[in-house]
């Protein structure tokens, strides 16, 4: 087995025990992107050994998504920690109760 896929599968658990350890929503946005990460570096071994090119299209859309998730979640982050001068992530239950 390739090395490349072991550290990407290494990085990938680690920050998941990291998103659902956490209970900063900080952190877990940077989980998110690690994970995210992960997958391209393997995206990009595989497409380096094998030549298909349908794999670069996977990794321009899992690079998309993880920018749109930066900004959304940047956004929302900043706009909590304004209102209630905190990150944690039981503040999250507070605002989706208040909007049953």
């Amino acid at each position: 087995m390739d090395l490349v896929y072991i550290f990407c599968a290494l990085i990938f658990s680690l920050s998941l025990i990291n998103f659902f350890k956490s209970s900063n929503i900080l952190m877990m946005f940077i989980s998110i992107e690690l994970s995210l990460n992960a997958l391209n570096i393997a995206l990009i071994r595989t497409l380096y050994k094998t030549l298909n090119y349908d794999l670069l299209i996977l990794f321009m859309i899992t690079i998309t998504i993880a920018a749109a998730e930066v900004g959304i979640g940047l956004a929302i982050l900043i706009t909590v920690s304004k209102i209630e001068n905190t990150v944690d992530s039981d503040i999250l239950n507070k605002i989706k109760e208040i909007f049953k």
